[in-house]
């Protein structure tokens, strides 16, 4: 199970050229790429994004690239165009203006004066390539270690949630028992009072009690989802969309055992029940 969560850091040289890479993976619902690629390496960003779409499918993705030519193989160079000086000169001249009077810096930001001749980077485009599969690499063994820690967690709150639901079925009998014991003192009282009560809404009170202490079917729901969500932690799939609504579902269920708590361990029970699906459902967010 792979978490969105996770950085890398890949620096890789030869002799002419040092390459750093830095990958920043964070939640999101989709996909996200977002590259920082200086002149002379964008050219390879539609690859860099077809190499991580195939690899990835969650996730805020930034990526940015730095590199440092050695001396020896510095390039890049700045030009003075002297001819156009000399021309700009001798039209100023032409105008009456003292050339001893002309600005110097004022000279060099006239167009087309300077020029810049950057580096021809193509030829280290191969150790880019190779540099930025390795921290794909790492950012991928960084998304697992957090996955299995997460996964470890989901577990873990899987089997106390398993343990309040065992106190809640435990404790149903007891319960039940209270409530019938309630119900036939009413019952009393209403027999020996002078109301008369139908067999209609005597009826009706029995079933409204009944279907009050009826939580079998949540609790069925809530081991169900407590075994897909094993299921999936154990599939190796991008399991996050799923485990998302297993969390809304598991938080369903627990809002309707919470309603229908007729004493103090179901509600105590509801309440622990919406602690830990809250801390499963933090945690999820982060899965891809």
């Amino acid at each position: 199970m792979q978490s969105m969560t996770a950085f890398a850091r890949e620096q890789q040289q030869n002799d002419q050229i040092q390459l750093n890479w830095e990958i920043k993976s964070v939640n999101s619902r989709y996909l996200e790429l977002n590259f920082r690629l200086p002149d002379g390496f964008r050219e390879l960003e539609p690859w860099l994004r077809s190499q991580l779409q195939t690899q990835l499918s969650r996730g805020k993705v930034d990526i940015s690239l730095r590199y440092q030519l050695f001396d020896s193989q510095k390039s890049d160079m700045l030009s003075i165009n002297r001819g156009l000086i000399e021309r700009y000169l001798a039209e100023m001249q032409s105008l009456g203006l003292d050339s001893k009077n002309i600005d110097a810096t004022a000279l060099l930001k006239l167009p087309e004066v300077l020029s810049f001749e950057a580096s021809d980077l193509s030829e280290h485009h191969t150790l880019a390539k190779n540099s930025f599969n390795a921290a794909i690499e790492q950012l991928k063994a960084m998304r697992g270690n957090e996955g299995n820690r997460l996964a470890e967690m989901i577990r873990t709150r899987l089997t106390d949630v398993e343990d309040v639901l065992s106190h809640v079925a435990s404790a149903l009998p007891d319960i039940k028992n209270n409530l019938k014991t309630k119900l036939e003192n009413k019952l009393a009282e209403l027999s020996e009072s002078t109301q008369s009560v139908s067999p209609e809404r005597l009826e009706q009170e029995l079933i409204m009690y009944a279907q009050r202490m009826d939580i079998d079917e949540e609790l069925d729901r809530l081991h169900s989802h407590i075994a897909e969500v094993r299921q999936l932690l154990d599939s190796g799939k991008p399991i996050g969309r799923r485990l998302d609504f297993l969390m809304q579902e598991f938080n369903r269920e627990a809002n309707t055992l919470g309603s229908k708590a007729a004493g103090i361990s179901m509600t105590r029970g509801a309440v622990d029940l919406k602690v830990l699906i809250e801390q499963m459902r933090e945690q999820v967010q982060n899965i891809e």
